[in-house]
């Protein structure tokens, strides 16, 4: 007989009293997460016996070795596989499902979301769209070619009927982006795409291409002012890919919202090894922190790379950037000379703004910014690589909604 590790006596994992502002709408989903993953009998939803917190905890780990390696888990292929569907469903779902209200919440909090038509393509069992259906999304539509997955979907949305007022406006679609199966009927104030590009064509030397002309047929379904959204792994060779095609759309006249402050393609791609991501703060239901722990992943933050893209300026309540306006892409950075520094992108291109040792006030400001923060800057001082900050010099944090 097979010896799980651990005492015996049952654990308790609370997946419904820990709340936190950030975590908004994610605690009401973690019992029913719970209950579908190992069809749990206690109607609360918040215990998880010793076997199957194993069984979970050895889930991720295969999951996480086969999404973030050698990629051969990637897509849904967890799915026939119960251990893994579990793993998937009380850790990478509720990520998913908080990457993309963060999204959103912190980055396009200019997208009207209320009322909204919302599509997810390449849902799997759909956290994205219900982030945005939980956000006051007015209806729904998940589309997979897996349809496991999208029922799945919509044994949720049932599920979570009781929780929500008038239930959801949801229904299911198949969609195969590879075979090029039409988009589901309609017109879309939201188009979501979350973890599933890099999926497609992966490993083709066209791939960029065929991506590209992909997005430029489901934007035909966009309404007139809407967008489309793509989170993707913060890998670097995605998130290279996910550039490439960038630069791609906007040669084909489309307008990038977020996260690129000006309309060029990103500077990462002329050097070899950059790259460009979020890394946003959150707090985590317990579970998923227990869950991240045992494993041994690290849970403090979300990091991914993503694009906000339209086919005109005037869809999706755009952004209007004044040239002061820049973009944190990188972590504080100290020299060895004891300098501050962190690097912005905007105006011409990716460069560092840095401040001296001496400089108690810029270098605690410095010290203080995060990834994919905005800032506006003026009278700085040219430096080799960039500029720094001196007395005179203007400098702060600004929010998403003053760039309007």
């Amino acid at each position: 007989m097979q010896k799980f590790p651990g005492n015996k006596k049952q654990n308790r994992l609370d997946a419904g009293n820990r709340t936190d502002t950030n975590q908004r709408g994610l605690s009401d989903w973690m019992p029913l997460l719970l209950n579908a993953a190992f069809r749990n009998k206690d109607t609360r939803g918040t215990r998880l016996p010793e076997r199957e917190l194993f069984l979970a905890v050895r889930g991720i780990k295969t999951l996480s070795h086969g999404f973030t390696r050698e990629r051969e888990l990637a897509g849904d292929r967890y799915m026939g596989n119960e251990e893994l569907l579990a793993a998937y469903l009380l850790y990478y779902w509720p990520v998913s499902y908080m990457q993309t209200r963060l999204v959103f919440e912190r980055l396009l909090p200019a997208c009207k979301i209320e009322g909204a038509s919302v599509l997810e393509l390449g849902s799997g069992p759909a956290p994205g769209l219900f982030a945005l259906l939980d956000m006051g999304a007015k209806q729904g539509v998940a589309a997979d070619s897996v349809r496991a997955a999208t029922s799945l979907a919509a044994r949720l949305a049932e599920d979570f009927k009781g929780k929500k007022q008038n239930g959801y406006n949801f229904r299911a679609a198949f969609w195969d982006g590879v075979k090029g199966t039409a988009v589901p009927a309609g017109k879309y104030d939201i188009m979501l795409m979350s973890h599933v590009l890099n999926e497609l064509w992966s490993g083709r030397p066209d791939r960029i291409q065929l991506r590209r002309e992909l997005l430029l047929r489901v934007m035909d379904s966009l309404s007139d002012s809407g967008m489309l959204v793509i989170i993707e792994p913060a890998l670097l060779q995605v998130t290279r890919d996910l550039l490439l095609i960038q630069k791609g759309l906007l040669g084909e006249g489309c307008y990038i919202h977020s996260p690129c402050v000006v309309q060029e393609s990103c500077p990462c791609l002329h050097e070899e090894s950059a790259t460009c991501h979020a890394d946003l703060e959150w707090s985590p239901p317990l579970i998923v922190e227990q869950l991240a722990h045992k494993a041994r992943i690290g849970r403090e933050s979300l990091k991914f790379s993503f694009l906000a893209v339209s086919r005109t300026a005037a869809a999706g309540n755009a952004a209007v950037t004044t040239n002061q306006v820049y973009r944190v892409v990188s972590e504080p950075m100290l020299s060895k000379s004891g300098r501050r520094r962190v690097m912005l992108c905007g105006p011409g291109g990716r460069f560092s703004v840095s401040a001296p040792a001496e400089s108690v006030k810029w270098g605690l400001m410095l010290r203080n910014l995060k990834r994919y923060d905005l800032v506006i800057m003026d009278k700085v001082e040219k430096r080799e690589h960039g500029v720094g900050l001196v007395d005179g010099s203007g400098f702060k944090k600004i929010s998403e909604l003053s760039r309007k």
